[in-house]
């Protein structure tokens, strides 16, 4: 996608910063991920979870910026420190997904919502994406008020829809889309 480049300035808004991910990032993203109710909701994050998963994710995230097939943000305070991650993944012209964590101390304060808000805004407006979809589990109750709040809509159950290492999980989809006009 020709578009896809960091915002410049970074998106911002109240006290949510999106940044770059970058080596100094390693410690807490290890320390974060290593939560049991993070591999409850995202059952694909490696367990345990080890510094060198957060290493290749870094790298990971940075070869996305580079093919223009992904966006890996950090969501930070206005410090600069990181309290969680959310992710926009190019899956086709015009349409793309997201995911997002916020590391267990700023969880239910907003973090999340803003970040989703300003990474769609950008995603629809600046890369011009027609479609953007978010899945979350069934039972994460949390992150579904987190899409609702970021202006998504619910579009129902998919059965089986995910792959796991604990086999086939359903999923709840949410999309938002590009309005003209």
């Amino acid at each position: 996608m020709a578009g896809l480049a960091p915002p410049n300035p970074p998106l911002r808004r109240d006290a949510v910063i999106l940044r770059l991910p970058g080596e100094a990032d390693v410690d807490w993203i290890t320390v974060e991920c290593r939560d049991a109710e993070m591999n409850r909701w995202m059952p694909n994050l490696p367990a345990p979870y080890e510094r060198s998963h957060a290493v290749a994710h870094i790298e990971h995230a940075a070869a996305q910026w580079a093919a223009r097939t992904g966006a890996v943000f950090v969501i930070a305070q206005p410090d600069g420190t990181g309290i969680g991650l959310i992710e926009l993944r190019i899956l086709s012209e015009g349409h793309g997904s997201i995911g997002y964590w916020v590391a267990r101390a700023h969880r239910r304060r907003g973090a999340a919502t803003t970040a989703a808000q300003l990474v769609s805004e950008w995603a629809l407006t600046t890369l011009r994406l027609a479609r953007i979809s978010l899945i979350t589990d069934p039972e994460n109750i949390p992150s579904q008020r987190v899409a609702e709040r970021a202006g998504y809509q619910r579009e129902g159950l998919l059965r089986a829809w995910l792959s796991t290492p604990r086999g086939r999980r359903d999923c709840v989809m949410f999309s938002r889309i590009h309005r003209s006009g």
